[in-house]
């Protein structure tokens, strides 16, 4: 059945001035975190003026993550390597970078990190607008909430990025990237039902508690919607299989949704496979899908 925001599939489908709109605010994202990159990568350039061989940049400490980075070791593959394994990877790809580059070494480096630096700037921007299409969505429950005279208590994650983590009022309460072990996989928002003396960890572990479950993609870029749609459904379809014939509702909410997502979608709404859908870049559906799960 679909929900009363939508009458068709069309009504789900992503409008062009949105996809525009949400382009330019991906773009300011990644103009603000390439700063910090930037700054980085003339930070290297700086500290290698004085050297005259790449040898010479295996000393000082200082440089040595950049080092890493520019000859394409990642932050987490680093927990893999011994510091001697550090040392054989670079001493030889430095000599490497010499022989094509030659006297041009230092430059080829600081592009190289900057290239490798580039990579994590698309992993942040994407966790970014992740984060804040689930902060717009615990946002429109704290709205219709509100609206109710109920004020939600909103326990902000941990780190740098602004994201709620919990969501409690009555005797519910909403966790954002739960990850039970009855499922095995993270899910994008779990809805439970409140006992106010189990903890919230157990209460992941009981099916029992459950109430809702879904996942949200923040993404706004329609060649990728396609795939952010298989990954929901496919997380959507594990919860189904953890809880065999009596699966809690579920839902899916994305800012890119194209028609033949939509038309996915809508045949799932029909046979109750999903109870509820939304675009994320339409305030009316966002708040119906909101006043929907406070309904639960």
């Amino acid at each position: 059945m679909l929900p009363p925001h939508m009458k068709k599939a069309a009504d789900l489908v992503t409008s062009r001035e949105a996809t525009t709109e949400g382009f330019i605010a991906q773009a300011r994202d990644k103009v603000r975190l390439a700063s910090v990159y930037i700054k980085d990568a003339r930070r290297l350039e700086k500290d290698l003026e004085p050297l005259s061989t790449p040898q010479e940049a295996l000393k000082p400490k200082a440089i040595r993550q950049a080092l890493l980075a520019a000859v394409g070791i990642s932050v987490k593959a680093l927990a893999h390597l011994t510091s001697d394994d550090q040392d054989k990877i670079l001493g030889e790809v430095l000599a490497e970078i010499q022989h094509q580059a030659g006297g041009d070494w230092k430059e080829e480096l600081v592009l190289r990190f900057a290239l490798t630096r580039g990579d994590s700037l698309g992993g942040s921007s994407r966790n970014l607008a992740g984060a804040r299409a689930k902060d717009l969505f615990a946002q429109a429950v704290a709205d219709s909430l509100s609206s109710q005279g109920v004020k939600p208590e909103v326990i902000p994650s941990a780190g740098g990025q602004r994201k709620t983590q919990k969501l409690s009022w009555g005797d519910r309460i909403m966790v954002f990237d739960g990850k039970p072990r009855i499922v095995g996989k993270n899910i994008d928002v779990i809805l439970l039902e409140d006992d106010h003396e189990t903890p919230t960890g157990d209460l992941l572990e009981k099916k029992t508690a459950y109430v809702a479950c879904g996942e949200i993609k923040g993404g706004i870029d329609p060649a990728g919607a396609d795939e952010h749609w298989k990954t929901a459904n496919s997380a959507l379809q594990r919860v189904r299989a953890s809880f065999g014939g009596s699966p809690p509702a579920l839902f899916f909410a994305a800012a890119a949704i194209v028609d033949s997502m939509s038309h996915e979608i809508v045949s799932q709404l029909r046979d109750n496979r999903l109870a509820n859908a939304a675009n994320l870049t339409k305030p009316d559906q966002v708040a119906g899908l909101a006043n929907w799960v406070v309904s639960l």
